[in-house]
């Protein structure tokens, strides 16, 4: 068997179960899109409830980062995920049985948690059990895994929710949780406990949060990423709408091109840097590059979008993932021993952003008034502006720090 052979049955080995786990908490993340008005009647939800059990699972993945980083470092990724999966379990089942408000709630929470670090174990087991040159590669695939759940998660869920509502494929999804605990549990390698305590794996995270080089790169990888995630989830949608003036068909046509390009985005970024890696160039390199081509995409978007929106968007979702390339690098920086800390704590990041991307633009497009329910083109191009303008300085801040 080559080197390369056994190194790609390595990293699927390793990768594969999270890859599994990662697409099912992102169907999750975005399944109560097309949910809404079957919950909302069900559960006699309005508005702000329904915003508060949706973003119930949000402050489960935010308040589990840290603490599962810390878990992680000092045990392994395999046994944390598989605990945390179980946990997602329960609440999947606890959500579909939900009588009313709190309880739905709170079961969207304890999803939320349990669901929380899928994507950055696999990608601290893949520091610990990879080369340091597959890294771009095999985080790219790993993210390239959530879009599925992203696309199941949009037309076929909407269907299957129309056909035999809610709770059914829920608890269907319970079962599917389950099985990644066991196919986590099972497939993915051990790795010995490492000695010491839990006051010196405190020292460690309060190490990546001191670090000068951590809050140099970790900026421009969450605001990149938290852009790409949360505009098409809520925004990219009302441009659609509003400003390109397409109907709910052409904008769904759209908002899956914008998953199919990051798919595409994550395997070809990443593939691109291994490439480049062995020709000497170094990641620093291409984060610049890419990030600036991702904000010349989201420019032409806010300058004049109505050209060619279907590239447009495409192109948005392929250049979106440059935040990725961020992943590799803190883990270059920080080695195995701190990988998960490092990686939790910029994931914490992207969920902060991902809140904020969807909340300030939407305080920006109510300083304008809406005319039959739309928004105007100067609304968007402010607010996404202002997505732009932090993505700016962030790529401005990493730019000021040493070399890799």
């Amino acid at each position: 068997m080559t080197e390369a052979a056994a190194g790609l049955g390595r990293a699927l080995r390793v990768g594969a179960p999270f890859a599994f786990a990662f697409a099912i908490s992102e169907l999750l993340r975005v399944v109560n899109a097309v949910a809404a008005p079957a919950l909302a009647a069900d559960l006699a939800l309005d508005a702000v409830g329904l915003g508060l059990v949706t973003g119930a699972y949000f402050l489960g993945f935010a308040v589990a980062q840290l603490p599962c980083g810390v878990l992680m470092d000092r045990y392994g990724a395999r046994p944390v995920v598989a605990v945390l999966l179980v946990i997602a379990t329960l609440g999947t089942v606890a959500f579909a049985l939900a009588p009313g408000l709190a309880p739905a709630a709170a079961a969207r929470f304890v999803m939320g948690i349990g669901m929380a670090v899928t994507l950055m174990a696999g990608l601290q087991a893949f520091a610990q059990w990879l080369p340091a040159a597959w890294l771009p590669l095999a985080n790219a695939g790993l993210l390239a895994s959530g879009q599925v759940g992203s696309l199941i998660g949009t037309t076929p869920a909407e269907r299957l929710v129309a056909a035999v509502g809610w709770r059914e494929p829920l608890l269907g999804l319970a079962l599917a949780i389950a099985a990644a605990a066991a196919f986590v549990a099972l497939a993915v390698p051990a790795r010995p406990r490492r000695a010491g305590n839990l006051a010196s794996e405190l020292s460690g995270l309060s190490l990546v949060l001191g670090s000068a080089a951590f809050w140099r790169i970790a900026p421009v990888c969450t605001t990149t990423t938290a852009a790409v995630l949360a505009t098409p989830a809520l925004w990219a949608g009302g441009w659609l709408r509003d400003v390109a003036g397409l109907d709910a068909a052409a904008a769904g046509l759209h908002l899956g091109a914008i998953a199919v390009g990051m798919g595409a985005g994550y395997v070809a970024l990443g593939w691109l840097a291994v490439r480049l890696g062995r020709a000497g160039v170094a990641l620093r390199h291409l984060v610049v590059v890419t990030t600036l081509a991702f904000m010349a995409i989201q420019a032409a978007i806010i300058v004049d979008g109505m050209v060619a929106p279907l590239v447009l968007w495409t192109a948005f979702g392929f250049l979106g993932t440059c935040g990725a390339y961020g992943y590799a690098m803190l883990t270059r920086v920080f080695g195995t021993a701190l990988a998960g800390r490092a990686l939790t704590a910029a994931n914490l990041g992207v969920v902060v952003g991902a809140f904020a991307v969807q909340y300030g633009p939407g305080w920006i497009l109510a300083q304008w008034p809406a005319e039959a329910g739309r928004h105007s083109v100067i609304a968007y191009q402010v607010a996404f502006g202002a997505v732009l303008a932090v993505q700016v300085l962030s790529l401005v801040w990493f730019l000021r720090g040493r070399r890799d």
